[in-house]
């Protein structure tokens, strides 16, 4: 039985169980790990060396078939690639069709060389998942171009963040500690904050990324945001204005003494004025 997905970018809690469970969930750790880690250099490498071939529309064919249950939540993580490589989605009336969300990334890969490296790490990630179901063969050739440019990665998951990953997993990890009250406090917050001006800050977020060694990280990071405050607030799929708040100021952190003043003042503003309300119930 397919599991569907509860919205765009959502996998379910079922996927989310039974990815963890994984035998080779270590491995599809490192394909987020190295997505965080992503440089320029490597990024180029991944739209000169992915390639839609024959054994690998094969073998990619395979890996999914292995995971037909999971269809439905494949197709949610094809969205969050395709946000984090700021590629375009297909037209409104295919994004709920599985089929055609997940033959989507190659076929754009196949003309346009800004997504391939967004094919290289789904093919990547859709081998980890169905080890050890397909050949070694197919394994390979879906990993092949991921592997050879992005391995061996110099950070572990726990620190896929670099330096900054301490101070942006004691911030989630707090996330867990947090009245509900609190937490929706954040999109209270957020809300304040007129919609042009946040756009406009997380732009500047965006730019100022841009100039680091590994600009992908804060698109990562607001994903990672996704699932923590999905698990603290017990909802799937939840107020993305609570995910914005908590994904604003794990980015300050992330990206600590490279923003200016007042644009991590915008970033942060919603999650540290909702942790300074005070309200009997809150």
């Amino acid at each position: 039985m397919q599991r569907k997905r509860t919205r765009p970018g959502e996998p379910d809690r079922w996927a989310i169980t039974w990815v963890g469970e994984h035998a080779n969930y270590p491995e599809f750790q490192l394909v987020w790990t190295t997505m965080a880690s992503l440089t320029v250099v490597q990024y180029q490498a991944l739209a000169e060396q992915w390639a839609d071939t024959a054994d690998r529309r094969l073998a990619r064919g395979l890996a999914l078939s292995s995971l037909a249950a999971l269809r439905g939540n494949l197709a949610a993580v094809t969205i969050r690639f395709l946000d984090i490589f700021t590629l375009p989605l297909p037209p409104a009336e295919l994004r709920d069709d599985d089929t055609r969300m997940l033959a989507w990334l190659p076929t754009l890969a196949a003309e346009l060389p800004a997504a391939r490296p967004a094919a290289a790490f789904h093919d990547a990630m859709l081998a980890s998942l169905a080890f050890p179901t397909i050949s070694g063969d197919d394994d390979a050739g879906l990993r092949e171009p991921w592997a050879r440019v992005c391995l061996p990665c110099p950070f572990e998951p726990a620190a896929m963040f670099g330096d900054a990953s301490p101070a942006v997993a004691a911030l989630l990890a707090g996330l867990h500690e947090l009245p509900r009250a609190r937490l929706r406090r954040m999109a209270a917050e957020r809300r304040r904050i007129p919609d042009a001006i946040w756009q406009q800050t997380v732009g500047q977020l965006a730019e100022a990324a841009a100039s680091t060694e590994f600009p992908w990280r804060p698109p990562v990071l607001f994903w990672v945001c996704v699932g923590q405050v999905e698990e603290a607030i017990g909802e799937t799929p939840t107020d993305p204005l609570i995910v914005a708040a908590v994904h604003g100021a794990a980015a300050v952190r992330l990206l600590a003494g490279q923003l200016e003043d007042e644009t991590a003042a915008v970033l942060e503003g919603p999650y540290q004025r909702a942790l300074d309300h005070t309200s009997p119930t809150a």
